[in-house]
Order: structure tokens, then sequence, then C-alpha cells
């Protein structure tokens, strides 16, 4: 005979502070919501999550509207400060940016880690017109 499976509730953790990582692409614009504590990916979201589809989602107006959902779940948690770090050129970072900002978060510091290169690869050419 098996034993029963318990059943229960998941608790919901307490973080006092984390990072967001916010990657604005020229398509699109993902937040990743890591806590100091465990290091761990908490949340995430992106304007695909907030049914924003298409082309739509390269807008400034969709990386807010998927940050203030970030902010929804951040305020579940507990969160009162968070580091952000900004990856890539999209329109989105400082949209997105602003909008953590008005939901009532402390930010600490603001990281820029957009990679670019130092004379690499040849581009490719240009179109003929």
């Amino acid at each position: 005979m098996s034993k029963k499976k318990r059943v229960g509730v998941k608790k919901k953790s307490v973080h006092k502070s984390g990072k967001v990582y916010i990657k604005a692409t020229s398509n699109n614009t993902i937040m990743t919501l890591v806590s100091n504590e465990t290091k761990q990916v908490i949340a995430w979201c992106s304007p695909g999550v907030v049914n924003i589809k298409g082309s739509r989602k390269s807008t400034p107006y969709a990386a807010q509207t998927a940050a203030n959902k970030l902010s929804e779940k951040m305020h579940e948690f507990g969160m009162v400060e968070v580091d952000i770090v900004l990856v890539g050129l999209g329109s989105g970072r400082d949209s997105a940016m602003k909008a953590i900002q008005g939901n009532g978060f402390r930010i600490n510091s603001v990281e820029d880690r957009t990679s670019f290169p130092h004379n690499g690869c040849k581009l490719p050419r240009r179109p003929r017109v």
C-alpha cells in the first residue's frame, strides 16, 4: 500500500531586497527579479505576459506595463529596495526603470552592462537601393 501524499499550501517567502535585470532589445523588453539573499530568480515579466503581442512589444508603453506587473509581484514578496541592471539599447529600458521607481521602490544603484564591440566582427554590407 502506498502512503498518502501530503498536499500543503506553499508559503510566500519574504525578500527585502533584490536585483531587477532589464534586458531591452529592439523587439522586446524582458525583466527578471533576483533575490539578494538566495541569488535565485523569484519572478520575471515581459510585454507578452500582459497580452501585448507583435511589434507593440518593442514600445516604451509595453515595457512600462510589464514593469507594473513585475512591481505587483515585488509587493507580494515584501520587497522594499532594488538594484537595477540594464542590458541592451532597446526603447523600453528607461520607461521600465521609471515604472519601478514610480511604484514606491527605493533604487539603490543603476548599472549598465550593455556590451559593445571594440572593433570586433565585420558588419554585414548595406543593401543597395
